[in-house]
């Protein structure tokens, strides 16, 4: 025999009982040709169907979380018009309460502040469409935002803290001050994935990540060492942000401006008028000689600014663009960008022409 009992969300549990002697039943009355132990099995097939369906669409339209830092938002969930308007606290997302914005940019690949709302989007093809990104404002700037020159504004953004493609989109933020995350997409910010750096970086200030061509990576962040000087953090990818290694660290006199890996185990870091290189993974830093010549000086602005970058232009030269004040001649007291460059593996630097003058923001 065959039995069933009801458990949860329309699902039932089967049992098969067995005899050992035949019994004989009764016959049952038969109406309009059909018997009632034909019409019982119909109606319990008809139950069954039903609560299967029932189940189905319940674990279907359920969200879906793998482990404590993992959360897949569907495209078509953040573009619902009823939301909850709270944050997850279990997740440390935001889900979408406002309309998708409509709003044209020159880049193609940007990040758009909705003011009516405080929310993020994203767009990768000029503003034609918008993708939600569902971090709180105060997320993405979290710790100690600021420069040199102060506070970063609302609606401008540390050079490197995130970037924006159709094929890989990450952001650096801190739900708290404390802990450091990346929400990384994949598919174009149609779903996302929230991926713990380290739980104690205390009010974090300078924080930057660079990406390299096999999927590996380097995240660097600054927190405060006491009398102006930084205690520096590195950390190490190996598969786009995903899973973080913590590399050795240093501490720096003066705060950090700007930092460039060329990979994860040659990096540069600059305070306003020094350059520090590292060739061992972060193990240890020293300063690099900039030989500025004649007619110049390297203290009037930050040597080294984002969103400058030391780059690899052959397998011995490094190229880098350092900002001089002019001291002599008719350009007296104008601020230039100079090219150098170094045969050393960055430990030394050589000027090659002037390039540019700065302009006075002031």
């Amino acid at each position: 025999m065959i039995g069933q009992s009801p458990l949860l969300f329309g699902i039932y549990a089967s049992q098969i009982f067995i005899l050992n002697k035949e019994i004989d039943f009764p016959s049952l009355p038969v109406k309009n040709g059909l018997s009632l132990t034909k019409k019982s099995l119909l109606a319990l097939g008809l139950t069954a169907l039903l609560s299967f369906a029932g189940s189905y669409y319940y674990l279907t339209n359920t969200a879906t979380f793998n482990g404590a830092d993992d959360l897949i938002l569907e495209d078509k969930h953040m573009t619902q018009q009823s939301f909850d308007t709270k944050p997850s606290k279990e997740t440390e997302v935001t889900e979408q309460t406002h309309d998708t914005p409509v709003h044209q940019t020159e880049k193609v690949n940007d990040l758009y502040l909705k003011p009516e709302s405080n929310e993020l989007f994203m767009t990768t093809d000029s503003g034609t469409t918008w993708h939600h990104v569902p971090l709180e404002l105060d997320w993405l700037r979290g710790g100690d935002y600021t420069l040199t020159t102060g506070t970063v504004p609302v609606g401008y953004w540390m050079d490197k803290s995130f970037d924006i493609s159709p094929d890989f989109s990450w952001f650096i933020f801190s739900p708290d001050n404390v802990a450091a995350y990346m929400l990384t997409s994949n598919d174009n910010g149609n779903s996302w994935q929230k991926n713990r750096i380290d739980d104690h970086l205390d009010n974090f200030r300078y924080r930057k990540a660079t990406f390299f061509a096999n999927g590996s990576g380097i995240a660097i962040f600054s927190t405060d060492g006491g009398m102006s000087a930084e205690n520096i953090s590195i950390y190490s990818t190996a598969d786009q942000g995903k899973n973080w290694t913590k590399l050795d660290g240093t501490t720096i006199s003066q705060p950090i401006q700007n930092a460039s890996y060329l990979s994860q185990a040659t990096g540069f870091i600059a305070t306003r008028t020094k350059l520090y290189y590292t060739t061992n993974y972060g193990r240890s830093f020293n300063e690099a000689l900039i030989n500025i010549p004649k007619g110049y000086v390297a203290d009037a602005l930050d040597i080294f600014q984002p969103p400058n970058e030391i780059t690899e232009v052959s397998a011995n030269i490094l190229e880098a663009k350092f900002n001089l004040l002019k001291t002599e001649d008719i350009d007296i007291n104008v601020m230039f960008s100079c090219l150098f460059q170094s045969v050393d593996g960055g430990e030394t630097w050589t000027f090659k022409k002037q390039i540019a003058r700065i302009k006075n923001e002031d």
